[in-house]
C-alpha cells in the first residue's frame, strides 16, 4: 500500500498526520498495516538520521498499539524498529528488538533486513568488532544475509588487513 512508498521525512509526517486523523479509526489495528508503517519509518530514519527520534516515537507508538491489541508484530516491524535504533546509534535497543523477534518468530522467517539492521546498529554505535563477530556467527548459521549486510561489514573495516579478513569470510 501507500506506506511502502514512503521514503522521506515529509512523506512520513504527512502519512502520520493522515493516519492519526483518519486511517487508524477507520481501518483498525492490523499487523500488516502497522508493520508497513514501522518499516517506512525505519527507511526514513536510515536515510535521514536527523529524523530518527521522531520516527522512533511514531514507530514505538504503533508497536505498543500492536502489543496492547495482542497482535504479534511481524518480523518486518522489528526490522523497521531496528533500522530506527541503528540510525540513533542505539545498538542495545536494536539487539533487544532482535532478541524479541527471534523469540516470537522462527529464524527461518526472519527477513535479511533484520540481520542487516542488527549489524548496522553495532557499526553506527561504534561497536565494529561486535558487528564482525556477529557477522561471523550469522555466516556460520547460514542466516539469510543481503548485500547490504556485507557492505556494512566492509565499511566497518579500519585497516586493509581487516578488509582482507572480511573478504576471506565471504568466500
Amino acid at each position: 500500500g501507500l506506506a511502502a512508498c514512503i521514503g522521506t521525512k515529509s512523506q512520513l509526517e504527512a502519512y502520520r498526520t493522515l493516519f492519526v486523523a483518519e486511517i487508524s479509526e477507520d481501518v483498525g489495528v492490523t499487523g500488516s498495516l502497522y508493520s508497513a508503517i514501522i518499516e517506512a519509518a525505519g527507511r526514513v530514519a536510515s536515510l535521514q538520521p536527523d529524523f530518527a527520534d521522531k520516527a522512533h516515537e511514531f514507530a514505538l507508538s504503533l508497536y505498543r498499539t500492536l502489543r496492547d491489541s495482542e497482535i504479534v508484530p511481524p518480523p518486518e516491524a522489528y526490522s523497521g524498529l531496528m533500522a530506527i535504533t541503528a540510525a540513533m546509534g542505539e545498538s542495545t535497543k536494536a539487539f533487544a528488538f532482535f532478541h524479541e523477534a527471534k523469540l516470537l518468530h522462527t529464524a527461518q522467517k526472519l527477513p535479511p533486513e533484520l540481520y542487516t539492521n542488527l549489524l548496522r546498529s553495532y557499526v553506527v554505535g561504534g561497536f565494529s568488532q561486535d558487528a564482525l563477530d556477529t557477522f561471523e556467527v550469522l555466516l556460520e548459521a547460514q542466516a539469510p544475509l543481503n548485500r547490504q549486510a556485507f557492505h556494512i561489514i566492509l565499511q566497518s573495516a579500519v585497516s586493509l588487513r581487516d578488509c582482507y579478513d572480511i573478504l576471506n569470510l565471504m568466500v
